[in-house]
């Protein structure tokens, strides 16, 4: 990190909270904790530094433990895995998976809830890494020939409910008026277990 440019940023940030100039020793002591960092990070500590409600006492520490690990987080990418594996994967200009590698399918009428299968594209570098493993590439065309489609099944299985013979009501109005149960009444799903009766 250039020395000028750390004091310069330092300098500024004591005139945001209306101190005066920091001591020599204090600008040597902050600056041996960050002379190996690079010269933006300096600029971004000072912005977060004059952002903050107060000065922090130990500048260096708040610099070198708080401040750098942030700022790297900051410039990292980040990747989803679609991302990631559109990257890494397949060629940018295939037409086919336009890029991913692969193609998330299911098997014409899987049952509800059932999980893709990845299928690699033809232009898929990662299958060209495992060739002992012998995994078959596809197209669009191979796919939808073999009973492949794009479509998620619906995730619950969704059945009609099936009606009583007679309502609960119905049966209560009939007991009331001493009729009892008529035997076309009987319905399985209201039978007590054995070890009731």
């Amino acid at each position: 990190m250039d020395r000028a440019l750390f004091d310069s940023k330092i300098k500024e940030t004591y005139a945001t909270y209306g101190k005066p100039d920091p001591r020599v020793q204090v600008l040597d002591a902050a600056f041996k904790r960050v002379a190996d960092m690079p010269d933006e990070f300096i600029v971004w500590a000072a912005e977060q530094l004059q952002d903050a409600d107060k000065l922090p006492s130990n500048i260096g520490r708040e610099l070198k433990k708080s401040l750098f690990p942030a700022w790297r987080a900051s410039q990292m990418p980040t990747f989803t895995n679609e991302q990631y594996y559109a990257d890494m994967c397949g060629d940018p200009d295939c037409p086919e998976c336009r890029g991913k590698g692969w193609f998330y399918v299911w098997k014409l009428g899987a049952k509800p809830g059932t999980a893709p299968t990845a299928i690699p594209c033809l232009c898929n570098l990662t299958c060209d890494a495992f060739p002992d493993m012998e995994i078959r590439k596809a197209s669009l065309a191979d796919l939808k020939a073999n009973g492949w489609t794009f479509h998620e099944p619906p995730r619950i299985r969704n059945r009609p409910p099936q009606p009583l013979k007679k309502s609960l009501q119905e049966l209560l109005d009939g007991l009331h008026a001493g009729r009892g149960i008529p035997a076309d009444a009987f319905d399985p799903r209201r039978q007590m277990p054995e070890e009731y009766e």
